[in-house]
């Protein structure tokens, strides 16, 4: 007698290994035959023809078809298995900038926020040798910082740029003292402030910090402060972007310090005829002066404005 045994139909089963990192090509797929009849098996990989050879690598994202077959030429039936990839490493960096305080400056804050990868993401700051789970770096120097994020498959990005830019400390004001104006309500002393600094002045604002009692501390952008009793102040200068600022003393006088006087320079020698005269003006302040001359009937018969504060004789031709 003969027993005949029944012939069974090969199968194949697959373990594929992912891609690593986004937009590579390091899958894998290991096929593995089992039944049949035989001592060996051949693998067709997507379509790519009959081999020994079960373990296929270099793939890319995709589905791909697998066959096996056994020595006695019984096929497996198809089947598939896809390769994905992890999502990109992305990362943004935003910073800080160096600032002023009262006992010395802030460090900028350079922050990146990593996304997409696999795992935990890890960061390194001016290269790539120190990755830790700290997506913030702190300096006081100027300049550029480079960023990078990577993540537990090792898959990175980088370099991320930001720019640092220098602390433009105030290191002066200029105050021109304009003297006591009488034009303002109420009347007094008038003052105009400059910060010094490089760069804008466009976020600087002033205020007075110290002065005679009932003082305004409201802050401007223009510098300019009017009806000013007389007395000690302290002005500030704050640029509200870096919180760096500069004080300055100064002394309002309470009352207005241009003096003038006058003399005849040619009297009246016959009637009819005319003299001259003229007038002394000092102590006026930077911004000059206006006057106005008349007659003893008080008919104005000279007058000039924005004269400058070097001019300090007027002669009048026709008193």
């Amino acid at each position: 007698t003969a027993t005949i045994s029944a012939i069974t139909i090969p199968t194949v089963s697959a373990n594929p290994t992912n891609i690593t990192c986004f937009g590579l090509t390091n899958g894998e797929v290991l096929l593995i035959g089992a039944g049949g009849s035989g001592s060996g098996y051949e693998y067709n990989f997507n379509g790519s023809g009959w081999s020994s050879n079960a373990n296929y690598t270099g793939l890319g994202v995709g589905t791909y078809s697998y066959l096996v077959r056994d020595t006695n030429g019984c096929t497996s039936t198809s089947q598939n298995v896809s390769i994905t990839q992890p999502t990109e490493v992305t990362g943004t960096i935003s910073a800080t900038l160096i600032k002023c305080s009262a006992t010395g400056t802030v460090p900028a804050v350079v922050t990146v926020n990593g996304g997409g990868g696999t795992g935990t993401l890890t960061y390194s700051f001016n290269g790539t040798t120190n990755f830790t789970s700290t997506n913030t770096y702190s300096t006081s120097t100027a300049g550029i910082v480079t960023a990078y994020v990577k993540d537990a498959n090792g898959c990175q990005i980088g370099p991320l740029y930001i720019t640092i830019d220098t602390l433009e400390p105030i290191t002066n004001i200029t105050l021109v003292d304009n003297g006591y104006d009488c034009s303002t309500v109420p009347q007094g002393g008038r003052v105009t402030l400059t910060a010094v600094k490089s760069g804008s002045l466009a976020n600087v604002v002033y205020q007075i910090t110290s002065g005679p009692t009932g003082f305004n501390t409201a802050t401007n952008t223009t510098g300019n402060f009017a009806s000013l009793a007389p007395g000690n102040y302290v002005f500030k200068a704050t640029d509200t972007t870096t919180d760096c600022s500069y004080s300055i003393s100064h002394t309002v006088v309470g009352t207005p310090q241009i003096v003038e006087g006058g003399s005849i320079n040619t009297n009246i020698t016959c009637f009819g005829s005319t003299g001259t005269i003229s007038f002394t003006v000092n102590g006026a302040k930077t911004s000059g002066y206006d006057y106005v001359i008349r007659n003893g009937s008080g008919t104005s018969i000279q007058q000039a404005t924005g004269v400058p504060a070097t001019t300090t004789s007027i002669t009048v031709a026709t008193a």
